[in-house]
């Protein structure tokens, strides 16, 4: 079998792949949320297979199953990317009919950010972190920007050398020139993520002027100074991509939360506006707008409600982070070069 310079392969021959049945025998039966831990200790006992075959590993029923109950979705090809990139591994890897080759803790598969230097604002876990795994993953420096500062840091030494984190407090300008100046260290700036977010419910009835200005600060204010602060940098690399992680709830509406409606439909006119002036730079800003996504946010909630909630879903099902992340890394890449000023929902068809 072609090992290098074969970013997609057809088929996998078992017998060729050593650590196979070890990593089958490791991983047989464990539950979907043990499987990470599962395979670094695999990996920390055999730190140097030539090639490990896992046709087996998160089938997409898994993560379907996962979803409709509401748990945490099954380990990926791209979360085992980022898990092994300090290794000096060769792994074959098989998701359906999806199989990549990683060579020396490096991605040969869709490299297509090589050289590419990203920002994410709230990107210490949840939707962020799966897009900054994703983006290194395929050959991109990120830096991930976040007021959680162990879970930040945690990430960036899960990701290894192409990930540095910094505090970033989305709602203070001297923070995010900070973030900025982070990724011109690295070479400059191609593209900026806006996703830090919060949602803490409460009725026009209920909700006091804290609340609303706690939205305001963290889901608008935090957008506008993020694309104030990173246009200029982007212009000096000759262009580059804004995603604003909007929400559902800025196509439509949303009951108990007055707060996060209005920001989140400001979020989709800011993007616009955005997109309009900085169009002449070679800027493209567009807002993405996910459903219910299986994240922390939705701990606010009890269990239950969210079952129910996503039985009010079309698909009947929450979505998962890394679908969320695909679809901004689309966005971001040179595939939407001729995409701007668009919103685009990701939400099972909860808006229709």
């Amino acid at each position: 079998m072609e090992r290098e310079g074969a970013p997609f392969v057809n088929e996998i021959d078992e017998t060729e792949a050593i650590g196979a049945k070890q990593a089958k025998s490791a991983l047989r039966g464990t539950p979907t949320t043990g499987r990470v831990v599962a395979l670094q200790n695999l990996v920390a006992a055999n730190p140097q297979p030539p090639c490990l075959s896992l046709p087996f590993l998160a089938p997409s029923s898994d993560r379907a199953e996962a979803a409709r109950a509401g748990y945490a979705s099954s380990l990926y090809i791209d979360e085992l990317a980022s898990i092994l990139f300090s290794k000096k591994t060769h792994l074959l890897v098989c998701h359906g009919q999806r199989m990549a080759l990683l060579s020396d803790g490096k991605r040969n598969a869709m490299a297509r950010f090589q050289g590419k230097i990203f920002l994410i604002s709230g990107g210490a876990r949840g939707m962020g972190a799966a897009e900054a795994r994703l983006l290194a993953a395929e050959g991109a420096k990120v830096v991930v920007g976040d007021i959680l500062e162990a879970e930040g840091a945690a990430l960036a030494a899960e990701i290894g050398p192409a990930c540095v984190f910094v505090r970033l407090d989305v709602g203070e300008s001297a923070d995010w020139a900070k973030a900025v100046a982070a990724a011109e260290a690295l070479g400059g700036l191609d593209g900026l993520v806006n996703n830090a977010g919060i949602y803490q419910p409460a009725t026009l009835a209920d909700a006091d002027l804290a609340n609303w200005e706690r939205h305001l600060r963290v889901n608008q204010t935090g957008v506008f100074l993020g694309m104030k602060s990173a246009a200029g940098a982007m212009k000096a690399r000759g262009g580059g991509s804004i995603v604003n992680l909007s929400s559902t709830v800025g196509l439509r509406s949303a009951p108990n939360a007055i707060a996060y409606t209005a920001t989140k439909w400001a979020v989709r006119g800011m993007s616009k506006a955005a997109a309009l002036e900085l169009a002449g730079d070679n800027i493209r800003v567009n807002s993405v707008h996910p459903g219910p996504i299986d994240t922390e946010m939705l701990s606010i909630r009890s269990r239950e409600e969210n079952l129910r909630r996503v039985q009010q879903v079309p698909l009947k099902r929450l979505g998962a982070t890394e679908e969320v992340a695909r679809l901004v890394l689309y966005l971001l890449s040179d595939d939407a070069a001729y995409i701007t000023g668009a919103e685009m929902a990701i939400d099972g068809g909860a808006a229709l």
